[in-house]
């Protein structure tokens, strides 16, 4: 996978070999959890889903 982008002169984006996954900011590689990230971000947006589910119907006390 290899999104760079170059903007004034300077390489910009994320690459990634094998199981490495790299931000190349201003032409220098830094070297990131990109799927820790990923998996986090997901499970706090389910997390988040979940409260505002539940808090919705407690609130609007819904007769079924």
């Amino acid at each position: 996978m290899h999104l760079i982008v170059k903007l004034f002169g300077a390489d910009f984006g994320l690459t990634q070999v094998k199981a490495h996954t790299s931000l190349l900011w201003f032409g220098e590689q830094h070297t990131i959890p990109l799927y820790g990230i990923l998996y986090w971000s997901a499970f706090v947006a389910i997390c988040i889903a979940i409260i505002f589910t539940v808090r919705h119907f407690k609130l609007n006390d819904h007769d079924v």
